[in-house]
């Protein structure tokens, strides 16, 4: 529902997931950080 609305509205979310898996199956980009720093963009 959230992935529709927001392609339907042009918007872009951002979602905090710990699970590398969940966030590959609802993402077109992730990145990976810690402690506040990227340390990783393993998935365009």
């Amino acid at each position: 529902m959230l992935r529709g609305m927001a392609d339907e509205l042009g918007r872009t979310v951002v979602l905090v997931v710990h699970e590398v898996d969940v966030a590959a199956g609802y993402s077109d980009r992730i990145v990976a950080m810690r402690d506040g720093h990227l340390v990783a963009v393993p998935w365009r």
